[in-house]
């Protein structure tokens, strides 16, 4: 199951992705956002890079928040602007 949750905290809109899953390996935690980490079979460990990447771009930020034991949370932190502040 996938959850998605949103929050507002003055002029930065939080977004809560979340599943019940058995969360990140420990062994990973220290370059779980680095390029190129995995612990599946299949693929290049390249997918939270590129959204740390992704919301760097647009000045926000990625966050891990989980229990560490199950469940993972991915925070999305982005900066709003007023129309006027972005040109």
């Amino acid at each position: 199951v996938i959850t998605v949750n949103w929050q507002m905290q003055g002029k930065t809109l939080n977004v809560f992705i979340g599943d019940n899953g058995p969360g990140w390996p420990e062994a990973l935690l220290p370059s779980l956002l680095k390029p190129f980490t995995t612990s599946k079979e299949v693929g290049l460990g390249i997918g939270l890079s590129i959204c740390v990447s992704l919301m760097e771009q647009m000045k926000g930020e990625l966050r891990l928040a989980s229990t560490m034991t199950r469940n993972a949370c991915v925070v999305l932190q982005f900066r709003l602007t007023d129309v006027e502040d972005a040109k």
